[in-house]
C-alpha cells in the first residue's frame, strides 16, 4: 500500500476516534431557542483534582452537521487548539470538556483564553451565521501580598511595632493585604501570637478600587476593568479593647480564587511593644543652598531624570550669605516652564522606624533681588497625594510661615524596594519648593522648619 494512503487512514482513524469520544448532547433535553455557548469563567489545570477541567455547554437549536470549537489566547497569539466535537449532531445540548493543553498536549500559560464555536447545520438551506464566543481563564496561581510601612527602615531590617499602652494617641500599623486577581471567593488577613494561636482575623475581600488588571468583555458589548482584591487594616494590637501581651506574633493573608487555587503570603514579622508613643515637635533652621536637592537625587543613576530646562535659574545670593537667588525668564521656545525654582528637603531621624512625620510648616526669610520691587515667590510645603493630586500648604510673598501641612509627603521617609527599580534610603523628611515665576526675582535667606511627629517614651 502506499504511504499515502496508509497516511490518509491512520489520520482518518486518529478523527474517527476524536469524534467518537466527544460526549453526546445530553438525552431528552428540549432544543434550546437559540444558538449558545456557556463555559465557567476559569479553572485550574494543575494536576490536584480541583476543577483541572473546564466544562464548555453548546446549545444548539436544530440538528447540526459539525460543531467546531477553537481556542486562542484572548491577547492574539492564534488558534492553540481546534477540535470537531460531533458530526451529526442532534438538536439540544451538548458538553465539550478542555484540559487546559494545546493540540500538541502541552499545557497552556496562564491568562484569558477564548472559546469560539461554530456550528454547520444538517439543514443546508439555513445559513452558518457568525461564530459564538465565551472567555475563560487558565489560573493556576494564587498569590496574595501583606505589607506595611517601614517609616524610612529598609525592608528586611524593619520591626513591625505597634504601641498599644499608648496614651497620647491610640496607635496602629497599617497592614496592606492585596492579590492582583479579581476572581477571588476568600481573603482573610490572619495574625497569630507565638503560640500560633490566632488573635485577629479580618475579611480582606473588597474591591482595590484604585487598581486596574485590564479589561475583558463584559457579555453586553462592553468591557469589564478587572480589579485586584484586598484592603487596608489598621492593627492596634488590642483584643477586645484591651492591649494584647507584649511580645512577638505573625501577619498572614490565607486565600482561595474561583478557579480552585489556594496559597498565602508571605509571613510578617508583627511586635506588640509594652512602650508608649509621646508626641514630639522640633523646630531647625536649615541653610537655604545647604537644604536643596534634585528630586531624581533619591534614585540611582541610571534613572536620572531627563524632562528638559526651565527658562530662569537659581543661583547663589549675592544678599544673603548662603542663600539662594531665584531669577525667573526671560522665556525661550525650548522652555519647560518660565520658573527658577528648587526642591528643599530636612529629614527627621527621630521619626524613623516609629510612625514617621505627622506635620510639618516651613517659614521663610527673604527680600526681592533688586531692591524696591514688587516681586514675590511662591513656598510649596507638601501634603500627602489625594486621588492624583499632591497637595501643599502655599505662601506667596518674600517671607512667611506656612500652615501646618498634615501627613507631609516623604513623611514615611523612603525604603528600598526589591526589584531593579530601587529608590535610595531616607529618614522621614519635610519636602518643599520656592519658585519664581514670569520675571520676578527672589533671594531667600533662610528657611525655619518645625516638624510634628510620634517618638518612643524614654
Amino acid at each position: 500500500m502506499p504511504r499515502r494512503h496508509l497516511a490518509f487512514l491512520l489520520a482518518a482513524a486518529v478523527v474517527a476516534a476524536t469524534l467518537s469520544s466527544a460526549p453526546p448532547a445530553t438525552a431528552g433535553t428540549a432544543a434550546p431557542a437559540e444558538f449558545a455557548v456557556v463555559a465557567p469563567e476559569s479553572f485550574s489545570p494543575d494536576g490536584d483534582g480541583v476543577k483541572d477541567e473546564i466544562p464548555v455547554r453548546i446549545m444548539l437549536p436544530r440538528d447540526a452537521a459539525k460543531v467546531v470549537v477553537e481556542i486562542a489566547h484572548y491577547y492574539g497569539r492564534g488558534v492553540v487548539r481546534t477540535t470537531a466535537i460531533l458530526l451529526r449532531q442532534s438538536a439540544g445540548v451538548t458538553t465539550w470538556t478542555w484540559d487546559g493543553r494545546s493540540d500538541r498536549g502541552k499545557r497552556l500559560r496562564d491568562g484569558p483564553y477564548v472559546v469560539e464555536v461554530r456550528a454547520v447545520w444538517a439543514d443546508t438551506r439555513i445559513p452558518r451565521g457568525a461564530p459564538l464566543m465565551d472567555v475563560v481563564h487558565i489560573d493556576t496561581e494564587f498569590d496574595p501580598s501583606l505589607s506595611a510601612p517601614t517609616f524610612g527602615v529598609a525592608e528586611g531590617k524593619a520591626t513591625y511595632r505597634v504601641f498599644p499602652r499608648s496614651t497620647a494617641v491610640r496607635d496602629s500599623l497599617p497592614l496592606r493585604a492585596r492579590i492582583d486577581e479579581h476572581a477571588v471567593t476568600r481573603l482573610s488577613l490572619v495574625i497569630r501570637n507565638s503560640a500560633g494561636r490566632v488573635v485577629r482575623e479580618v475579611d480582606a475581600n473588597r474591591v482595590v478600587e484604585e487598581s486596574s488588571l485590564g479589561y475583558l468583555p463584559d457579555g453586553d458589548g462592553g468591557l469589564e476593568e478587572l480589579k485586584a482584591r484586598g484592603r487596608t487594616v489598621e492593627w492596634t494590637g488590642r483584643r477586645g479593647g484591651r492591649p494584647l501581651p507584649p511580645g512577638r506574633y505573625t501577619g498572614v493573608v490565607e486565600g482561595r480564587d474561583r478557579a480552585g487555587n489556594r496559597g498565602s503570603s508571605e509571613t510578617l514579622s508583627l511586635f506588640v511593644s509594652r512602650d508608649r508613643l509621646v508626641w514630639k515637635e522640633k523646630t531647625e533652621e536649615v541653610g537655604v543652598a545647604a537644604s536643596a536637592v534634585e528630586s531624581c537625587d533619591f534614585y540611582p543613576d541610571e534613572y536620572k531624570c531627563a524632562d528638559g530646562a526651565d527658562c530662569g535659574s537659581v543661583v547663589p545670593s549675592a544678599i544673603f550669605p548662603g542663600g539662594l537667588s531665584y531669577r525667573s525668564g526671560p522665556s525661550r521656545p525650548d522652555c519647560r516652564e518660565v520658573t527658577a525654582r528648587s526642591l528643599h528637603y530636612l529629614e527627621v531621624p527621630e521619626a524613623t522606624g516609629v510612625r514617621g512625620l505627622d506635620a510639618v510648616r516651613v517659614a521663610f526669610a527673604g527680600a526681592p533681588t533688586t531692591a524696591g520691587e514688587t516681586d514675590i515667590g511662591t513656598l510649596k510645603v507638601y501634603g500627602p497625594v489625594v486621588g492624583s493630586t499632591l497637595t501643599s500648604a502655599n505662601v506667596f510673598g518674600v517671607s512667611g510661615q506656612s500652615a501646618w501641612a498634615p501627613d507631609p509627603l516623604w513623611g514615611d521617609g523612603l525604603a528600598p524596594e526589591g526589584g531593579d527599580y530601587r529608590v535610595l534610603q531616607r529618614d522621614p523628611a519635610a519636602l518643599w519648593q520656592f519658585a519664581t515665576t514670569g520675571d520676578d526675582a527672589v533671594d531667600v535667606r533662610t528657611w525655619t522648619v518645625d516638624v510634628r511627629y510620634l517618638a518612643v517614651e524614654r
